[in-house]
């Protein structure tokens, strides 16, 4: 197994502080699958024990990227979201039977609606983090025509 990073050793000097973490203001954005795993939902009232797919979604603005993460719980009342992440990504055309590609699937770019989304912690604080709303298929006009415009303009702001 490959690792990112490197041991900091004991006496070792440190200078990176990291990055502000970036929320998202409501509305359209390029994602690219940056990593996934294979997990396990721990099951709730509506739905019992049962697998997930973690992503990891890069997300471009201009303020610099940030990572979404997004969860896809595999239960039938929860199939459509599967169906449209595989839209998105140009696995599956509407209306069509489709299963994941798992050697496409890291890499794979979309375009979907993101938005912060608040909650409450297990200690009662309220927390924020990115989420998904919808996304879009991966031939949606709106979205071909603006990336289309984007590239002949240069103009990636929305991108």
């Amino acid at each position: 197994m490959a690792f990112d990073g490197h041991v900091i050793g004991w006496d070792d000097e440190v200078v990176n502080d990291g990055s502000d973490f970036i929320y998202l203001e409501e509305g359209d954005y390029d994602f690219t699958v940056e990593s996934y795993d294979r997990g396990t939902f721990k099951g709730s009232q509506k739905i019992p024990q049962c697998p997930k797919l973690e992503l990891k979604l890069k997300v471009q603005t201009p303020q610099g990227s940030t990572t979404v993460n997004y969860d896809l719980i595999m239960w039938s009342t929860l199939e459509w979201k599967y169906s449209e992440f595989l839209r998105a990504i140009g696995m599956k055309k509407h209306g069509e039977k489709a299963k994941i590609d798992w050697s496409r699937l890291t890499g794979a770019r979309g375009r979907g609606r993101f938005y912060t989304r608040t909650y409450k912690k297990q200690d009662g604080s309220e927390g924020k983090t990115n989420d998904v709303r919808r996304m879009y298929d991966y031939e949606d006009p709106a979205w071909v025509k603006e990336a289309e415009t984007a590239a002949q303009t240069g103009d990636f702001g929305g991108f």
